[in-house]
């Protein structure tokens, strides 16, 4: 299902569902989760280029919704340098144990997303719906007007959701890599498409033979 308001909104950080647990078709559990993450979520670890950190005019730009809760609950507030922190991967003092350590594989939006680009060709009202769909349960206002059929548009506007929903969860590289984009966001001029070619691990070089 997807997550309800009631663990949004009027909660403690501790109880906040920042994951959107509900939502998870598959996920991991990772204990040591915010040790692997620090120095990318602190104000300590702070260096220019970190891709996990944003000021308070890209959160503002990327979330134009004031009251979407991505753009509310899904940041920290500022730091040095007014840098923002994402907080899926924080873990409050006293956080649920249901709640902690929680790695997202596969959620409710990025089946949205997938089907909403499935059907652009076919019946880009169903693309525009499965887009507006994920907004309303976000509480973002800023919905597609129903007259917009356009391709080029509805692709867009689900890149955006991509970019919006999927911070810190790796999603939007492998979207990327789908569709072999030469234009990545935050990449300047044409992105170099031989790093959608992961390296293999070492350990998979030296005992596989490769």
């Amino acid at each position: 299902p997807w997550t309800h308001e009631d663990a949004m909104v009027g909660v403690t950080e501790a109880t906040r569902d920042f994951t959107f647990s509900s939502e998870q078709v598959f996920a991991l559990h990772v204990p040591r989760l915010l040790e692997y993450a620090a120095g990318r979520l602190y104000e300590q670890g702070y260096s220019p280029g970190r891709l996990l950190q944003f000021n308070d005019d890209d959160v503002n730009a990327l979330y134009p919704s004031v009251s979407d809760w991505r753009r509310l609950f899904l940041w920290t507030p500022q730091v040095t340098s007014r840098v923002r922190y994402t907080t899926k991967l924080s873990r409050p003092d006293g956080q649920l144990a249901a709640l902690s350590g929680r790695l997202p594989v596969i959620r409710l939006p990025e089946m949205y997303l997938v089907s909403a680009e499935a059907s652009i060709a076919t019946d880009p009202d169903k693309s525009r719906e499965r887009v507006n769909e994920l907004r309303r349960h976000r509480e973002c206002d800023i919905l597609i007007p129903d007259n917009v059929v356009d391709p080029e548009t509805l692709h867009a506007e689900i890149l955006l959701e991509y970019r919006r929903e999927f911070i810190a969860e790796g999603v939007l590289f492998y979207y990327y890599k789908r569709l072999d984009a030469a234009r990545v966001e935050g990449v300047a001029g044409d992105f170099d498409k031989a790093r959608y070619l992961l390296p293999r691990p070492l350990e998979e070089i030296e005992f596989g033979n490769r």
